[in-house]
């Protein structure tokens, strides 16, 4: 990348209060699970590139996995959601230029091979489509044969399926980039969030740390299904909000990062309601704050209703919040954007424990989730 301008002052982006009613976690499994999630991205040769190398340490994936969830007892599964979000996120980056590699740049068209591929693999891990994965594809490989090896051949396609919208939205926010077309009406874009939240890459993997397996027409009932999709949502809206001063800062410093911004929400609501950005940053705040206090309501009742492995799954779901905002201000990819700046970004931010009034949906997008009955999945 070519640095656009010398000045190296700290942005400092201060987040109006979150909602967020839940505890931190222990994080007992982040150093084990990190360093041999480095080992398999060490096997795989994902870490032979210095810039994927460095880009590998910086995330602290081992925080990441070992704060959304509450596994305290190292297991298989839990080994393999760690490996595949580091990966994830590594693939992640490639995908939008932030890393790169031997393999020739991406495009959106070329990212279509990838993600068929990507699909493919992971439940055939002898698939011949292999070879559109480039330098990911031994990793991908082993993750589809150790998905096997776990024996659950419907949780795996639920993990595809799942992970094939990630991938859309994904590509939809690429196609976005390439051809500087944005959505201008805010529902849209909210809507856009339940995919690229990426909840499809880590939460399939819950309903293997039940102590008895959860049936899968629970795990796609329409009352679990709105859970975790409105956990998704919340995440997703943290994430603009805690990674906005890292957009910022790339767009001020470098030539190839003008349009950095240009995927934040916070962003699209300055744009879209013509808004200062610490005006954005509040009603961003006041929506998810809105969505975390449905989000409470429904899994309160759902939480004290379940059966102990559906209570099981509902409660990593529901940790997914709090460890998400925690992992944010804990890595240095939000305050140290190029790898190169310590304390680029200052961030400020503070949880609240009472809940927001039920003033109902905050949007026509947000209307679905009031109207999902509060029930107990099905036992």
């Amino acid at each position: 990348m070519t640095v656009k301008a010398s000045q190296t002052e700290s942005i400092r982006l201060t987040v109006p209060p979150l909602y967020i009613p839940f505890s931190p976690s222990t994080a007992a499994l982040a150093a084990e699970s990190e360093k041999r999630s480095m080992e398999f991205l060490q096997r795989n040769g994902l870490l032979d590139a210095p810039d994927l190398r460095a880009r590998a340490v910086g995330i602290h994936n081992g925080e990441f996995v070992a704060r959304v969830c509450h596994e305290t007892t190292w297991s298989e599964p839990f080994q393999l959601m760690s490996d595949f979000t580091h990966l994830a996120f590594l693939l992640d980056d490639y995908l939008d230029g932030s890393v790169t590699t031997q393999d020739p740049p991406q495009n959106p068209l070329s990212f279509l091979r990838i993600a068929h591929a990507l699909f493919q693999v992971i439940k055939e891990p002898d698939s011949r489509s292999a070879h559109e994965l480039g330098v990911f594809a031994n990793a991908i490989r082993e993750v589809g044969q150790r998905f096997d090896d776990l024996g659950n051949h419907a949780y795996t396609l639920r993990f595809v399926r799942d992970l094939r919208e990630w991938v859309t939205a994904s590509l939809w926010q690429n196609a976005d980039l390439a051809t500087g077309s944005f959505p201008s009406d805010f529902d849209i874009v909210l809507e856009r969030l339940v995919g690229i939240a990426g909840h499809g890459v880590f939460t399939p993997f819950f309903a293997f740390f039940t102590p008895v397996p959860v049936a899968v027409e629970v795990l796609d009932s329409r009352p679990v299904r709105d859970l975790v999709e409105l956990m998704a949502t919340i995440c997703e809206l943290h994430n603009h909000m805690l990674s906005l001063g890292k957009d910022l800062w790339m767009s001020r410093h470098y030539r190839s990062e003008e349009n950095a911004t240009g995927l934040n929400v916070v962003a699209h609501l300055a744009h879209i309601d013509d808004l200062r950005p610490d005006e954005a940053l509040q009603r961003a705040a006041d929506y998810a704050n809105a969505l975390t206090g449905q989000f409470m309501r429904l899994y309160t009742r759902m939480y004290a209703e379940a059966d102990e492995a559906t209570a099981h799954y509902l409660g990593d779901v529901a940790q997914t919040i709090r460890g998400n905002y925690d992992w944010h201000l804990l890595t240095p990819r939000y305050r140290n954007p190029d790898g190169h700046h310590p304390d680029a970004v200052i961030i400020t931010s503070t949880t609240l424990d009472q809940p927001p009034a039920d003033d109902g949906p905050p949007s026509p997008a947000a209307t679905r989730w009031w109207h999902t009955a509060p029930l107990a999945p099905a036992r």
